[in-house]
This record gives structure tokens, sequence and C-alpha cells, in this order.
């Protein structure tokens, strides 16, 4: 399968089953929800709602 899939628990991770997972990002926190759109990901977790562009390196918190 080569489709990457999205994965939040303990931090937000991408991969593919049975192959090579990475962490996105540095931090560690619980994932509720990832919404992927065109232009990034927004992610729902227990510390706020944050956001990343797409070739961004930075996320940056909409709602604590």
């Amino acid at each position: 399968m080569d489709t990457n899939w999205l994965v939040g628990a303990n931090g937000l991770y991408q991969g593919a089953p049975q192959k090579e997972w990475q962490a996105i990002g540095a931090c560690s926190f619980t994932v509720n929800g990832i919404v992927q759109t065109d232009s990034g990901l927004t992610v729902g977790s227990d510390t706020g709602v944050w956001e990343i562009a797409n070739g961004s390196e930075r996320w940056v918190q909409l709602h604590d």
C-alpha cells in the first residue's frame, strides 16, 4: 500500500501499514482529531487546536 496515513496517539505520525512511521513535529501530545486539507493539517489535541501549512515546519496554535 503506497498511501500515507496520519495517526495521532502520543503525537502525530505519518507512514503506511507495514512501512516506516515518522513523527511529525517535536512534541508528544494526545491527538483527538485530524483534518487534512489541500493547504495543510489542523489537529485537535489536549493542548488546543493547532494548524500547519504544507511545506511549513512550524505549528501555529489556533485555540487553547
